[in-house]
């Protein structure tokens, strides 16, 4: 939700986001408050509800405008909690101050704003992902990206690159869980959060990053076309064949081959793969450079929901029975449930429905949350419902009310 009063009142004066700056730092001056990092660019994510501004800035921009803070859309809720509260059943988030529970995960002071606490942070939310742990990641991003705005915008100019590969970073986080939950116009908003702070940091691995989160963006909405000129783009900002570039470039290979299944072209999905496995191969072994668990085993589990795409269960399991399941690491276990998740949808289409609800169970068991609350999984579960014979498939009603499919 962008923060229309702010601008009025910024355009009724005349002025230019340069110029608010310079009247935020005059105004602070005289105020006391002489360590302000105020940039255009933090006002333009005021501006555009990226994130609310922290103290001394609403006392500043009260001062400045003789206005309230209510006049000026600077209380309530922050906005970057909106896209994630329409994600259904993951958007409940859990009991107790999720800042006290993050800090006792990480040794973070929430009183003081470091850049080392905030890395550490921010690859907790990474970790928190990569294991399937939704809600509480969803808890945890708006107090997080507020820090590391604040770190943008007040640190010094030593620390500033630093700072700025942090909010890119969480802001990747942000677009995958928005991704996650279905919502692409929050998934796309992040993303492009994350493309100008890779940008204004000069981090090339940032701005592919960025380029592939706005891919699965434009792929969630629909919008297959743009997503794959998206992905080509990010694809060929990258000529060098060090351990990140074959890492990216191979998860940018993967997201192409899932934009082209989805667009039923078998051919293009096909060398896709074939392109990441060669990259995988070369890069030797199963990585998580840049949080993108890439390597064999992920270009496997993109073959199987490549598949799924294409609407063949054949090719799905002939793809799964590659994979030892049981050697993907326990903090992967997004990767895990997906494996398992691709595996039941090939089962139900080949009407085995108890090996698909085993594979169900399985994945139940790994990310509850992600069986719980996406809907793939949901849907799968009410397909068992409806062709439900009890003595083939014991233990289905039990997943169903569970997963809030039957009450």
């Amino acid at each position: 939700m962008q923060n229309g009063q702010l601008r009025k009142k910024r355009q009724l004066r005349g002025w230019s986001q340069d110029d608010l700056v310079r009247e935020l730092v005059d105004i602070g001056i005289e105020l006391g408050e002489r360590q302000l990092g105020v940039s255009a660019s933090l006002i333009s994510r005021w501006e555009h509800g990226v994130t609310q501004p922290r103290p001394p800035y609403p006392k500043l921009l009260c001062r400045l405008f003789n206005a309230t803070a209510e006049e000026l859309g600077l209380v309530g809720p922050s906005p970057s909690t909106e896209p994630l509260g329409q994600a259904g059943a993951l958007s409940h988030v859990p009991s107790g101050n999720v800042d006290d529970r993050l800090a006792q995960e990480t040794g973070w002071d929430p009183q003081v704003l470091s850049h080392r606490a905030a890395a550490a942070r921010v690859a907790h939310v990474h970790r928190s992902y990569q294991a399937a742990q939704y809600r509480e990641v969803a808890g945890w991003l708006p107090s997080l990206m507020e820090s590391v705005d604040a770190l943008v915008a007040e640190g010094h100019q030593a620390g500033r690159r630093d700072a700025l590969r942090q909010q890119c970073s969480v802001s990747i986080a942000a677009a995958k869980l928005a991704s996650k939950v279905g919502d692409a116009s929050a998934a796309w908003s992040a993303a492009e959060r994350a493309r100008v702070s890779a940008l204004e940091a000069d981090d090339p691995f940032g701005q592919v990053a960025a380029g592939y989160q706005l891919a699965c963006a434009l792929l969630k909405a629909g919008r297959h076309e743009e997503a794959e000129r998206v992905a080509v783009d990010a694809g060929e900002a990258i000529t060098d064949a060090d351990a990140q570039s074959l890492t990216w470039l191979g998860s940018l290979m993967l997201i192409g081959s899932i934009i082209a299944a989805r667009s039923q072209n078998r051919s293009a999905a096909g060398q896709r793969l074939g392109h990441a496995q060669r990259l995988a191969e070369q890069l030797g072994a199963d990585a998580n450079i840049g949080w993108t668990a890439f390597g064999p085993t992920n270009v496997l589990i993109h073959r199987m929901s490549a598949a799924v795409e294409l609407g063949e269960p054949r090719a799905v399991l002939a793809a799964a029975v590659q994979i030892d399941v049981s050697v993907i690491p326990s903090t992967l276990r997004g990767r895990q449930a997906q494996f398992h998740l691709d595996s039941a949808w090939a089962h139900v289409q080949l009407n085995e429905d108890p090996l698909a609800l085993i594979h169900l169970l399985d994945a139940e068991r790994v990310a509850p949350q992600l069986v719980h609350g996406y809907h793939t999984a949901r849907d799968l579960i009410q397909d068992l419902l409806v062709r439900e014979h009890r003595g083939q498939v014991p233990g289905l009603r039990g997943l169903a009310q569970r997963a809030g499919v039957l009450a």
